[in-house]
């Protein structure tokens, strides 16, 4: 019943980031697309450009919690109360 309830409390998050990963990658990749529609048409080079810029949309949406963790204590280094502080505030978010 545990497991249960644990994935009920999950899916929100879940559908939360793929609707965010799915807005992201459409958002990078349109201009990739737009790039080679209005370019010079559909190339191995380009079409390896459109998958590489998807997976890092995606992949920066997925890992966006850990990534601000480390972007803040690279910022905030010299000040651990700030640190904290930060740290409290990503946990309420």
């Amino acid at each position: 019943m545990e497991i249960k309830r644990q994935g009920e409390a999950w899916l929100p998050d879940f559908f939360r980031s793929l609707d965010y990963s799915a807005f992201y990658a459409l958002l990078f990749s349109g201009m990739v697309v737009l790039a080679i529609v209005w370019g010079t048409g559909s190339d191995i080079t380009l079409l390896g450009l459109l998958s590489g810029v998807i997976a890092l949309s995606v992949g920066l949406q997925v890992f966006s919690h850990q990534l601000r963790t480390l972007l803040d204590n690279v910022a905030y280094a010299t000040f651990p109360a700030l640190r904290e502080e930060s740290a409290e505030l990503r946990m309420v978010d």
